[in-house]
């Protein structure tokens, strides 16, 4: 199971990131705010992540991947902009990025049928979420209409849905299954 950690005053520990990426082999992503944007960086080592964790500032979004939709593939890593829902590595965007913990059968072939998306291969649960959210304005209201949990982070918002186990004060995280 994927695990989100939404560090808002309290920052992952080089111990917790060895933790979560033992449970969750299949990619490491990291979005934080910088300029007037959100920047993200995904299918970092274990390295980077730790590096990442204790320098990135305040408050940033950690999602520790377990491939169940689409393979194991650096680009399936989340976050996804939701502007683009876009595959690259690393970026910046205005309108923010979306991590998600869960499975939820039968979106890609969905988004399919409905002319969403062309090619099923190139797309992962997770993709089609931050696709569709490019399109809404209340980000907590769409989210609260889905399965599983959630972290959008914006330039001037953090959206959370089922982000709620404490792992101290400042960091909750979508499960604890990573302990």
């Amino acid at each position: 199971m994927c695990v989100i950690f939404a560090a808002t005053t309290a920052r992952l520990t080089a111990a917790e990131v060895i933790a979560a990426n033992t449970a969750n082999r299949d990619g490491i992503g990291f979005a934080w705010r910088g300029g007037r944007g959100v920047l993200w960086e995904k299918g970092v080592s274990i390295k980077r992540a730790k590096r990442l964790a204790s320098s990135l500032p305040l408050p940033y979004l950690a999602h520790f991947r377990m491939a169940t939709i689409g393979g194991v593939r650096p680009q399936f890593c989340h976050p996804f902009p939701i502007d683009t829902a876009g595959l690259a590595l690393q970026g910046r965007t205005i309108a923010g990025v979306l991590v998600h913990n869960g499975h939820t059968e039968g979106v890609v072939p969905s988004a399919v049928a409905h002319g969403l998306v062309n090619d099923p291969t190139e797309w992962t649960d997770t993709r089609v979420f931050a696709l569709l959210a490019g399109y809404r304005t209340d980000i907590q209201k769409l989210l609260n209409g889905w399965s599983g949990s959630f972290a959008v982070l914006t330039p001037a918002a953090l959206y959370l849905k089922g982000v709620t186990a404490a792992v101290r004060p400042g960091m909750t995280a979508s499960n604890l299954y990573w302990q």
